[in-house]
C-alpha cells in the first residue's frame, strides 16, 4: 500500500511539473517572438510608392519611438492629421523579408507588413492591401515631421 501511495504521489508531482513547465513560457511576452527593432527608431518620410515618387499630399511620415508606439502624420481631404501609431516586430515566415512589422494606426485594425532596410536611411515596406494587391512603399530617414 505504501509503494502504491508513493507511486501515486510521484505521478501527481510529475504531471504537475510537466503542466507547469509547459505552460510557463506561453504566457510570457518575451516568448511570443515579438520584439522592438531599434533600427526603426526616428522619423521616416514616404518618398516612393510602387516605384514612383510621391509628392505633396501623398507624402506621409511615421515616428517610431523605440517603445512600440509612435505617430503617423498624413493628409486627408486637404488637411493634416496625426494619429497614434503602435508597432512590434517579429521574424517573418515566407514573406518578402526576414522581418515583419505589426502596425496599427490609431483605432484602425493592425496590418502585417514585411520590411527591410537598404542602407541605414532607407526603409522598404511591402504588404497585401485590400483591393490593391501587393504594395511596396519606400521611406527615407528624416530629422522630423513637418507638422
Amino acid at each position: 500500500m505504501t509503494k502504491l501511495r508513493n507511486f501515486f504521489l510521484l505521478a501527481v508531482v510529475m504531471i504537475a511539473s510537466v503542466t507547469t513547465l509547459s505552460s510557463c513560457g506561453s504566457d510570457d511576452d518575451w516568448d511570443d517572438g515579438r520584439f522592438i527593432d531599434n533600427r526603426l527608431n526616428g522619423y521616416w518620410e514616404l518618398v516612393e510608392s510602387e516605384g514612383s515618387p510621391v509628392y505633396g499630399q501623398e507624402v506621409n511620415y511615421m515616428l517610431f519611438d523605440g517603445n512600440g508606439t509612435g505617430l503617423y502624420y498624413y493628409w486627408y481631404r486637404g488637411r493634416r492629421y496625426i494619429d497614434d501609431l503602435y508597432y512590434t516586430s517579429q521574424y517573418s515566415y515566407g514573406g518578402a523579408s526576414e522581418y515583419s512589422l505589426l502596425l496599427q494606426y490609431g483605432n484602425d485594425r493592425p496590418t502585417l507588413v514585411d520590411y527591410w532596410f537598404e542602407g541605414r536611411n532607407t526603409l522598404c515596406m511591402q504588404w497585401v492591401a485590400d483591393g490593391y494587391g501587393l504594395v511596396t512603399y519606400v521611406y527615407r530617414r528624416v530629422p522630423g515631421a513637418p507638422w
